[in-house]
């Protein structure tokens, strides 16, 4: 894939192993060894638990899939001073995403007091009224 761009950002590689029974469940832990590519396929990358003898250390430089996910993430605030709640969920969103091995790049962080109309249990979410807010 001589013609794919260069970029700075890179998160960790992941390793691409696939559950035998689930071809969709893939295994994800960071990658430190790379299957080397042919002129068909692709370089894979694993982890030491599904890495093969022939696999080699991720060199300095190669070619991956890197995958831009824009989502919307609602966090209740952790204060009623607008700044410090926004600081505070941001802090929580980057830790969760670091902890999958990615990396977050923030666009924008806005909080509003709001109202439920039923009590929330606890450690789930609930959707009332409009979703759109």
């Amino acid at each position: 894939m001589p013609d794919a761009p260069a970029v700075q950002v890179v998160p960790p590689l992941r390793c691409q192993h696939q559950n035998q029974n689930r071809g969709d469940v893939l295994c994800g832990r960071p990658a430190e060894w790379m299957r080397p590519g042919t002129a068909a396929l692709p370089p894979r990358y694993f982890c030491g638990w599904h890495k093969r003898k022939t696999d080699v250390a991720v060199p300095e430089t190669g070619v991956f899939r890197r995958v831009s996910v824009t989502v919307q993430v609602l966090i209740s605030g952790a204060s009623w001073t607008p700044r410090v709640a926004e600081s505070e969920a941001v802090e929580q969103v980057r830790a969760a995403v670091e902890r999958v091995g990615g990396v977050s790049s923030l666009v924008s962080a806005t909080s509003h007091v709001v109202r439920w109309a039923l009590r929330p249990p606890v450690g789930e979410a609930i959707a009332v009224g409009d979703h759109g807010e």
